[in-house]
């Protein structure tokens, strides 16, 4: 598959990610068709909400049919640990199921999320890296987080093999959006090669969007079908990111 790195993360327009959720393959393979006719730079696979993801055959069916229909789109595979089956519900289960997406070669990155314990965390981000694929942190930020709050977060969980954050955060208002930056801008200065998507979530952010904002964040999130109350879809962020540029 195409490496994420080929995305130019940095470059001036942001790329567009677009999420896959899917209880079957039958339905990941349905969703994946719809979404290759729409506008997109790369695909998140919630692998949470598939029933088979704690098969591990079953997900390795899922991954290749993703693959096979997005005609090798750049993917990202994401679990929310919320969202699998409780009896798994372990960080044991969840390293092991990023793990086996990491073996499979047919994801280009990996997020983790930031509350899995820290050995976890660095084993998957290490073999990732090995692997040429990108592992991302994951760092999910309460609504109301100041820029402090965000920076002091970041260096918390900055010891690993990852050099690239994602942080999501409900916003009520374009000053919750900017705590956001700045507190990502204040970390990143710190570091050397580091970047970080920010993902701020709800009406306010999608208000944002169609204002021009980008929120300093390399890639942004937009529906792949038709807009929701809280997503502009790909299309209408295409072209306001060409206006843009």
């Amino acid at each position: 598959m195409s490496n994420v790195h080929v995305l130019r993360f940095d470059a001036a327009v942001p790329q567009i990610c677009v999420p896959l959720c899917g209880e079957t393959i039958a339905d990941l393979g349905r969703k994946t068709q719809q979404l290759v006719n729409k506008p997109f730079d790369m695909i998140q696979f919630h692998s949470g909400s598939f029933n088979g993801v704690i098969n591990f055959s079953q997900l390795w069916n899922a991954l290749l049919t993703i693959t096979k229909e997005s005609d090798e789109a750049p993917l990202i595979f994401s679990c929310d640990m919320s969202q699998i089956p409780e009896y798994y519900h372990t960080e044991t289960d969840y390293h092991n199921i990023l793990l086996f997406a990491v073996r499979t070669g047919l994801v280009d990155a990996v997020e983790i999320e930031s509350t899995l314990r820290e050995d976890y965390m660095d084993d998957i981000a290490e073999r990732a890296v090995d692997s040429g694929i990108v592992p991302i942190i994951t760092l999910r930020l309460a609504g109301g987080s100041t820029a402090a709050m965000v920076t002091q977060k970041l260096t918390a969980i900055a010891d690993s093999d990852a050099s690239m954050f994602h942080l999501l955060c409900p916003v009520r208002s374009a000053a919750d959006i900017e705590a956001l930056k700045t507190g990502a801008a204040v970390f990143a200065d710190s570091r050397k090669k580091v970047q970080i998507i920010i993902e701020p979530t709800g009406p306010a952010a999608k208000k944002e969007l169609l204002a021009g904002s980008t929120f300093g964040s390399p890639v942004l999130y937009a529906a792949g079908g038709e807009e929701t109350e809280t997503r502009l879809s790909s299309t209408v962020l295409q072209t306001l990111l060409q206006k843009e540029s």
